[in-house]
């Protein structure tokens, strides 16, 4: 359904009161005042850790040590006695990958569909547990000391000087990887009898590709032991799992409006993308793992409903703005499927290059869609209301502009892009250089689907109300032609009714002469008369009943159209109404050159049952039209009886 700004605008015809210049400046003002403190409050909705218990060991204060291989003998000691591939500094902000910590000699094509075989590594972190903070884990029994790690992967174990915590392993005799767990939010039980007073070690054996992105730490933050319970408390994020609820339920919500007007297939997107948001952000959630078991599913789940989020989201503004996807965006569906395929089949390492390739160009090129799309459609929008609404007053355009961001459905849309936008470019910036996760979107884009939600539903009513309109408008016309078309049947019925008393009264009134002409004729006929006499008085008598003939055709079919005409059944002679029907033939064919044949069947009844003068006027007109034909002829009238029925052909 395409929005018309004009007809949507439409006001009564009462103008608006013009206020101060000095208001627009206001409103412009309360306008950014609201986007700012938005995203003000996106900031101050930044997950952060925990308020720290008073166990808390922050694992990043500490150096981490990695090398290739894996013996239990180097989790256990001091890491000096040792030999060791890299060192990262405490306090390092960067993530500890493998690619980047041992692995950066070893090098792939980009895109390249081979992944690289898997290796274990070593990761150590020597911490220090002083005195004061060895009592309270010991003798605070109200404390149950936790591990929590921001990510890890891909499979891996964890040991506390050199005891094992947790196993996530698991391999084939050959040694590959059957079930991957590269995880986020990892919440592990420790047992305080392994702790000691002084110096501690904690270990992994870390298992997967060195040239995959997810082998090893692949967040920066946190890391720390604490309590278990204030490590649980980070590691379930309940707000994006009830916004992703929030998603699905709106995006089925929409779908069915789809299904019920398939012609507007802005809620088809719009439901569709509000589905991929939900499934994206379900993937990063750590309750995913209790689903789907397979991590790199998870990944490949991810990186689908990322890439098909951003072309939904693209096709759901250009639906709602100009009811139509352009060959760009077409394009750039295109480009996200290729993706979605490759990072299926292939490879994590493909999928991780696929990411990296969609960061770099297909971002660019999916902001400048939707900017295109928003931009000129607000522009138009913008333009429209201008000339409707404020063409003759002061300002025009600062108020058209403030009226289309606050009243209309490209407005609304451009204010929640903006913040969109702002958290999206940060997160993906932060995402790719720092690997520190989302932050702001998954509040912003709570924020997108539920004003989105608020603009379709407005725009559903408004063209609701716009249909009922509509419709009242109809109803009113046919109303009026209804009573119009009323008044022209009253006046055919009674041109009709004239017409009918016209003609009867005129077969009536020609009929007295000509049955007198008849008469006159049959008495003038029976006297002794001149051959020619004779003839030509025969003949005035044939005319008139000829013309008698037409005047009753004229009658019957008033009387037809009254709705009067009966059939009377009457006994009648067969000699005598085909000698008439004869003889009324001969006068028409006159002196004409014409031979007329008559075969009447042996076994017709000398009598019948029916209506004589419709009978004769069937005769009449079966016999009419070759008596009319100029020129030499021959023709007849054959009759004949088969069963039941009288049949006569000419």
């Amino acid at each position: 359904m395409e929005e018309t700004p004009i007809t949507a605008l439409a006001r009564p015809e009462q103008p608006d009161k013009p206020g101060p210049s000095h208001k627009i400046l206001y409103t412009v003002l309360g306008v950014l005042a609201v986007v700012l403190g938005g995203i003000v409050f996106l900031i101050l909705l930044r997950p952060r850790v925990p308020e720290a218990g008073p166990a808390r060991i922050n694992l990043r204060d500490y150096p981490l040590y990695a090398k290739r291989g894996f013996n239990r003998e180097d989790i256990n000691r001091n890491p000096s006695l040792s030999s060791w591939d890299a060192e990262m500094e405490a306090g390092e902000e960067k993530p500890a990958l493998i690619k980047n910590l041992i692995a950066r000699e070893q090098r792939r094509p980009f895109l390249s569909p081979a992944g690289g075989r898997e290796e274990e590594f070593t990761f150590l972190i020597a911490f220090t547990m002083d005195a004061a903070r060895f009592e309270q884990i010991m003798e605070n029994l109200s404390i149950f000391p936790g591990l929590f790690l921001a990510a890890i992967g891909d499979n891996w174990e964890i040991y506390l000087n050199g005891r094992p915590v947790a196993s996530q392993v698991f391999l084939d005799e050959s040694g590959r990887i059957t079930r991957h767990q590269s995880r986020r939010g990892v919440v592990l039980p420790l047992d305080r009898e392994l702790f000691r007073e002084g110096e501690n070690y904690l270990g992994l054996r870390i298992i997967g590709s060195p040239l995959n992105s997810f082998t090893g730490f692949f967040y920066v933050s946190p890391y720390y032991i604490d309590d278990y319970r204030i490590a649980s408390v980070q590691s379930v994020d309940q707000g994006t799992l009830i916004c992703s609820t929030v998603y699905v339920f709106v995006g089925l919500y929409y779908l069915l409006l789809f299904y019920m007007r398939r012609k507007i297939r802005y809620n088809l997107y719009y439901s569709l993308f509000s589905i991929a948001v939900a499934i994206y952000f379900l993937c990063r959630n750590p309750l995913i793992y209790g689903i789907i078991g397979d991590s790199n599913t998870t990944f490949r789940l991810e990186f689908i409903s990322l890439y098909g989020l951003s072309f939904l989201l693209g096709a759901f503004l250009e639906e709602l703005s100009n009811n139509r996807l352009p060959l760009g965006l077409k394009v750039y569906g295109f480009f996200c499927a290729a993706l979605s395929l490759g990072s299926c089949v292939f490879s994590m390492e493909f999928a991780d290059d696929a990411l990296l390739l969609w960061q770099i160009g297909g971002v660019g090129f999916f902001f400048c869609l939707v900017l295109h799309a928003v931009v000129v459609s607000f522009v138009r929008q913008v333009l429209a209301v201008k000339e409707v609404m404020f063409h003759d007053r002061k300002h025009p355009v600062p108020r058209a502009v403030v009226y289309s961001l606050l009243q209309t459905p490209q407005g609304n849309i451009v204010i929640i892009l903006f913040v969109l936008a702002v958290t999206s470019v940060y997160d993906a910036i932060s995402s790719a250089l720092f690997h520190t996760g989302l932050v702001y979107s998954r509040y912003s884009f709570f924020i997108f689907n539920v004003f989105s939600a608020l603009v379709l539903a407005r725009h559903l009513v408004s063209s609701y109300n716009q249909a009922r309109e509509l419709n009242a408008v109809l109803e009113a016309t046919v109303a009026e032609r209804t009573r119009d078309l009323a008044e022209q049947v009253t006046i055919a019925e009674s041109a009709s009714r004239a017409k009918s008393e016209f003609m009867a009264t005129m077969s009536h009134e020609i009929r007295t002469p000509l049955n007198a002409i008849i008469g006159l004729s049959d008495i003038e006929l029976r006297r002794n008369l001149e051959a020619e006499t004779f003839q030509t008085i025969k003949k005035i008598r044939g005319c008139g009943a000829v013309l008698l003939g037409i005047v009753n055709d004229i009658l019957d079919i008033s009387k037809i159209e009254a709705g009067s005409f009966e059939i009377i059944p009457v006994e009648y002679h067969t000699a005598a109404l085909l000698s008439e029907a004869v003889r009324l033939n001969m006068v028409r064919i006159g002196d004409k050159p014409i031979t007329f044949d008559l075969e009447v069947d042996k076994n017709l009844p000398r009598k019948f049952l029916g209506d004589e003068l419709r009978i004769k006027q069937i005769l009449n007109n079966l016999l009419s039209t070759p008596s009319n034909t100029p020129g030499r002829g021959r023709y007849g009238l054959t009759c004949s009886r088969r069963g039941r029925t009288f049949w006569c052909s000419g």
